[in-house]
């Protein structure tokens, strides 16, 4: 019985150890922006949808992309992709991003969207 118990706490370890692991091999860099035209125009503009995916696997929380000047012909749920101040705009209400995240805006050209910070996320 207690070799048992010794090997369901060593399994336990390891596993805690592996998940903690993961997590700290996530970072930024795990995070990819992409934008695509649509071909369709909005009030004038050239729509855009944009695509951000965690190629992590924890999820990453209070994401903000760095979207300095962004604006938009075409109203963004504000709880998909909004924007904080001039600088920085914030992805998923804050929430964790695991699986895509999809939204689309319109303007003369793309901004440059790219990852600012993040909160790694990971469950055990």
């Amino acid at each position: 019985m207690e070799a048992l118990l010794k090997s369901s706490l060593f399994a336990l370890f390891i596993l805690s150890f592996l998940g903690k692991g993961m997590c700290q091999q996530c970072n930024l860099g795990n995070i990819i922006v992409n934008q695509a035209p649509t071909g369709f125009a909005i009030h004038g503009k050239n729509e855009y949808k944009v695509t951000v995916t965690n190629n992590c696997a924890c999820a990453q929380q209070d994401l903000e992309l760095n979207c300095k000047g962004f604006d938009t012909t075409l109203s963004t749920d504000p709880l998909i992709f909004r924007k904080i101040d001039d600088q920085t705009c914030l992805v998923n209400n804050g929430g964790p991003v695991k699986d895509p995240i999809t939204f689309n805006y319109a303007w003369d050209s793309t901004f440059d969207l790219t990852p600012k910070s993040s909160t790694i996320k990971c469950t055990a």
